[in-house]
């Protein structure tokens, strides 16, 4: 069998895009977990972390590195083997772990989770909401990149978050009110909220969000409203004249 110069070069094309294939669909360390909903300062939060194929694209020997600003934080790292056995497993706490993982103890899976109290906040700012965030778990390899991953959550008091909710059912009441009606005592209510003046804050977003309400009560549909009833009266008495015209000609005619 002859094989043309063609036939080789397409032959070998064929086994460089497979090699490339396999090189591309290498398993990789994967991570998964989800980080808190939104706490109250002072609340007791945890999450879950899992790290499968811990050494697929890194070091048979590494370090894992982990932070998070709760308060109060018991950390506990289990890594297990291919039948779901507990191969290793560490219980600390601290705001820092580091947890060395061998290739030897046959880790295929690793669970990271941390438990603390969420840390206070101090400093408000409505129109940045992850500048009220706060860092649960931040996981990664010392001296490489196999993992670097963050986490964070939105943190709250009782006060700041009545006054978001209030704020925020002010700003849409003020962008469907026509002209700039309670943008004013809006932009107020949001000072305050920064300012952690949360009382006064309600207070300025409630007022700007009755004067916009009031406004579209004014203005938009029901001007539209009043419009269409004038012209709708406007028909019927042209209607009318017209109709009393036409009898005045009859009455004219049979005279």
């Amino acid at each position: 069998m002859s094989w043309t110069h063609s036939s080789r070069s397409l032959i070998l094309g064929v086994l460089l895009a497979i090699s490339l294939m396999a090189v591309g669909t290498a398993a990789a360390v994967s991570v998964s977990g989800d980080a808190p909903a939104p706490s109250e300062n002072g609340t007791e939060t945890s999450m879950n972390v899992s790290i499968q194929d811990p050494f697929a694209d890194a070091p048979d020997q590494w370090t894992l590195r982990g932070e998070t600003e709760l308060e109060n934080a018991t950390w506990t790292v289990e890594a297990y083997d291919q039948r779901g056995n507990v191969v290793t497993r560490q219980d600390t706490s601290g705001a820092n772990i580091t947890q060395e993982l061998d290739f030897d103890n046959d880790a295929t899976r690793v669970n990271v989770t941390v438990t603390g109290t969420v840390p206070t906040l101090t400093a408000f700012t409505y129109e940045d909401l992850a500048a009220e965030n706060y860092t649960v778990m931040q996981l990664n390899q010392a001296n490489g990149d196999a993992i670097d991953r963050t986490w964070d959550a939105h943190r709250f008091t009782n006060e700041s978050q009545t006054a978001r909710q209030a704020i925020d059912d002010a700003q849409a009441a003020v962008d469907e009110a026509s002209g700039n009606a309670g943008q004013e005592d809006l932009e107020r209510a949001i000072s305050a909220y920064d300012a952690g003046n949360f009382e006064n804050a309600i207070s300025l977003a409630e007022s700007a969000q009755s004067t916009a309400e009031e406004n579209q009560s004014d203005g938009g549909l029901p001007i539209a409203l009043i419009g269409g009833a004038i012209v709708a009266v406007l028909v019927v008495v042209g209607g009318a004249l017209y109709y009393r015209q036409s009898q005045q000609q009859d009455n004219y005619k049979l005279q």
